[in-house]
């Protein structure tokens, strides 16, 4: 086994313009001009980070089909520089500071360079580490959800600055509707990406995928509820279990795209080892995880997660990984010799003894059940205004209402969080959402059934007459807001259900 170390490069900007600019992928199309660099090209020059080269891993008379960090990282349909075909990925397992971020961040650039890969990094509002690459980031966020950018200071404790424009901090920032809309843009977009996505936390299309597959768990449609639409005697789905409803669309929709990974800093917030059968469906959902990572690599999807502790996370979750990293954090490694630290889903590891247990931060070594390789990386160091703060990013229930424009000829216009649009031959009407009840007539602007609303803290007010037809608000602690207008002048009213409330898409 061969240590990798590498040897800075030149780090001077680009001349005329800044990092992440005029490469390939800052163009969204597939028409970027091909003699400009790569966002890897400039991430490797501007961190002094070597191209991965195989011999550097190789003593006499390896094989490198035998080079396990190699394999993790070279994705091929048909395996010729490694032994592996197919989606890879890896279980990072090391305590705090100990540089699982930073490595996270290489293995990303690695993945990007060699395979032209879509790289997802999860994104949270308790982290924000992807920001060492910030000038290459396209960031996602939800469409329908309310979302508020802070700069926190560096140990979390208060805000420092409100970020109004988000394009200011990374090269781009797209929205999305659902996952598979996710999918299908980062497929429709630019090869060799990094993409920080926020997940939604209106869920929307989450409980449809799995209503539409057959996998172990989903015998019934999994449960994905916003807060805002719960009763307070059933709460609501943590934001993180949006994440099961990506990886199934990822697995079962792969068409999209050749290679994609995704990179998942602190793994045990989606599978954790105590999950349940609460109302949430959690340990359903993990079964969910475990068979979609079963086909992962069939389907060229690469999940990279990273640990305090292997028991951190679901033995289910743990399970269908074949490849590990041991961080240097000052514990031994797995071996032969202590059974009871071979990891859950390994008969065996190709380690003798401790190894790794001295090395400092920089040394990793990342094994497999047919070999082992040192390897080393460099540090991506944090941009200088960026080493004393991080970047909080909420995404929130969205704004309700819509402006009305008192001059404009009234057409039907209602909120889509309160109300979906049901018509038929016969009838026009619309419906209160779940958890809420009752319907109106668009045709008469009459309520047909009493209406309940969806969301605890408003309530409907009387629907009123206004010229040209009827108007419905509802009332909370913030005020009034309106949320339906119908035309009831006798004209055949025009259909307005993509009109969005103010703050949710506009």
């Amino acid at each position: 086994m061969t240590n990798n170390r590498l040897t800075p490069t030149e780090k001077s900007a680009p001349e005329d313009r800044d990092w992440g600019q005029k490469t390939q992928q800052s163009v969204r199309t597939h028409s970027a001009p091909k003699d400009e660099p790569t966002d890897a090209d400039e991430i490797r020059t501007r961190y002094g980070i070597g191209q991965l080269d195989i011999s550097d891993f190789t003593k006499d008379g390896d094989e490198p089909s035998r080079i396990v960090y190699p394999d993790l990282l070279i994705h091929e349909h048909d395996a010729e520089r490694t032994r592996s075909e197919g989606g890879t990925g890896a279980l990072l397992v090391g305590k705090r500071g100990c540089g699982k971020s930073t490595l996270l961040s290489q293995i990303g650039t690695r993945l990007i360079d060699e395979n032209g890969e879509i790289v997802v990094w999860r994104g949270s509002p308790m982290r924000s580490e992807w920001l060492r690459l910030k000038r290459w980031v396209t960031l996602w966020l939800p469409a329908d959800a309310e979302v508020e950018a802070t700069w926190m200071t560096e140990t979390g404790d208060a805000p420092t600055e409100n970020v109004d424009d988000l394009d200011e901090v990374v090269r781009d920032v797209f929205t999305y509707e659902d996952p598979l809309d996710l999918l299908e843009q980062l497929g429709d977009g630019p090869e060799g990406t990094i993409n920080v996505v926020y997940p939604d936390p209106t869920f929307t299309g989450c409980t449809e995928l799995t209503a539409e597959t057959n996998r172990p768990g989903t015998s019934d449609p999994l449960p994905f509820r916003p807060s805002w639409e719960t009763k307070e005697s059933e709460p609501p789905t943590p934001l993180q279990h949006w994440w099961f409803a990506f990886i199934l669309a990822a697995v079962e929709h792969s068409s999209h795209y050749e290679w994609l990974s995704l990179l998942f800093d602190e793994l045990g917030d989606l599978v954790p080892e105590d999950a349940k059968q609460d109302a949430h469906r959690t340990h359903d959902k993990v079964t969910l995880f475990r068979s979609c990572m079963s086909d992962s690599r069939r389907a060229g999807f690469s999940p990279f997660g990273a640990i305090h502790y292997e028991e951190n996370i679901h033995h289910k979750g743990r399970r269908e990984w074949e490849w590990r990293i041991s961080m240097p954090d000052g514990r031994p490694n797995p071996r032969t010799s202590r059974m009871s630290s071979i990891p859950v889903g390994f008969e065996t590891v190709p380690m003798e003894s401790d190894v790794i247990s001295g090395f400092k931060v920089g040394t990793g070594l990342c094994y497999a059940e047919w070999g082992a390789t040192w390897f080393g990386w460099e540090d991506i160091p944090f941009e200088s205004e960026d080493k004393h703060r991080w970047l909080r990013i909420r995404v929130d229930e969205p704004e309700t209402g819509f402006d009305v424009d008192e001059e404009a000829d009234l057409q039907l216009q209602f909120d889509d969080q309160i109300f979906a649009e049901w018509q038929n031959a016969h009838a026009h009407r619309l419906v209160v959402k779940d958890p809420g009840s009752g319907q109106l007539s668009v045709e008469s602007g009459t309520v047909l059934d009493p209406l309940e609303s969806p969301i605890e803290a408003l309530a409907f007010d009387e629907i009123q007459d206004v010229p040209g037809g009827k108007e419905l608000t509802m009332t909370g602690e913030a005020g009034q807001i309106t949320v339906a207008r119908i035309p009831v002048d006798g004209e055949t009213p025009s259909s307005a259900s993509d009109i969005r409330g103010v703050g949710a898409g506009d």
